[in-house]
């Protein structure tokens, strides 16, 4: 009997421990929803040339997306590369989009109006080198919160990567489809545009087969094949830290030229006096020269904040550059090896 008394007293209690917990964690229902969550869309295509990947991309609301597909693809399908070393890629702008001007990575962009937020047309270049399919669609996936493909083989069975070809060039089409925030970004500073405005074009000179200088290329620097522009190209790496280096020949005005480097880390354009002042002294024997040292630590891309152009005038009327484009720092550890190279030119006999 005791022992029966003890078991009826542990199973009251243990009873009264499961009416306990029972009241303490009530299971309760609740409906979170997310209001800015929505149905996306977004179209990429991709073209390259010798030295870069090109995107154009499309994204923002399915529906939205669906309406200006077909004129987004009309202007992929009109681009041509030209010989113009600041503008190689060309197409037919659609009317109503709202032009923007290349800002950081941006290459050129454009809004569309839509409600309640308009849509955005990036165009962005990307070192060709750089470029790999797989991991660019797995982050536009990530963004769709789509699962991430594991082969490019696997994007193409699924019908999510296309291949056309447009003109001379391969054009691959990349289309998702998910779910996630429509953002908008941004729109870059005005005064990008005006001081952009502000320079004359660029004359592209025909192309030479090679330079006419005799010179003394620094250790390390990894020769390239030169792109349309140059006549000569030069690389220096240092893990993921990079510089390139250019030789080309190109007409228009000095002012003209070093301002638009100017632009291309973000500053603003100079006259006079004020143009003058940023010229460094670069004696090369027997070649007059122009030297300027360009940085700007606030500029987007930190990878390219920072360019040394050695400009040398020809008698025809066109003019040598040399340029080395950077970051900062990177260019800071390599500027000695720079300026010595430029003034090893010496004219071919």
């Amino acid at each position: 009997m005791r022992f029966q008394a003890v078991t009826l007293c542990i199973g009251t209690l243990f009873a009264g421990l499961i009416v306990g917990c029972q009241s303490d964690t009530e299971i309760r229902k609740e409906i979170v929803s997310f209001p800015d969550r929505q149905k996306l869309r977004t179209r990429v295509a991709i073209v390259q040339d010798a030295d870069f990947a090109w995107f154009f991309r499309l994204s923002g609301p399915l529906e939205d997306v669906g309406k200006h597909a077909a004129t987004f693809d009309v202007m992929v399908k009109s681009l041509n590369f030209v010989e113009d070393e600041d503008r190689p890629l060309k197409w037919d702008e659609p009317k109503g989009w709202r032009k923007e001007p290349a800002f950081g990575e941006r290459y050129a962009g454009y809004r569309i109006d839509a409600e309640p937020k308009e849509l955005e047309v990036s165009v962005t270049r990307l070192p060709r080198e750089k470029f790999h399919l797989l991991t660019n669609v797995n982050r536009w996936q990530k963004q769709l919160e789509l699962p991430t493909a594991e082969r490019e083989a696997d994007l193409i069975e699924q019908g999510v990567v296309k291949k056309d070809i447009v003109g001379k060039s391969i054009v691959t089409w990349v289309d998702l489809a998910g779910h996630g925030s429509h953002l908008v970004s941004k729109p870059p500073d005005p005064r990008v545009a005006g001081n952009q405005k502000m320079l004359m074009p660029m004359v592209q000179a025909k192309k030479e087969a090679g330079s006419p200088f005799k010179t003394v290329v620094p250790k390390g620097w990894i020769k390239k094949a030169p792109n349309q522009f140059a006549v000569e190209a030069y690389q220096i790496r240092d893990g993921d830290m990079l510089a390139d280096i250019t030789i080309s020949n190109v007409g228009g005005e000095i002012s003209d030229n070093i301002n638009r480097w100017r632009t291309q880390v973000g500053l603003k354009s100079l006259k006079g006096e004020e143009l003058i002042q940023t010229v460094i002294k670069l004696e090369i024997p027997d070649q007059p020269c122009r030297y300027v040292d360009i940085a700007n630590a606030q500029w987007q891309d930190a990878t390219k904040n920072r360019i040394l152009g050695v400009v040398i005038p020809r008698k025809d009327g066109r003019h040598w550059f040399i340029k080395m484009t950077g970051s900062i720092e990177f260019i800071g550890e390599h500027k000695n090896d720079f300026e010595t190279y430029v003034q090893s030119f010496r004219l071919k006999r």
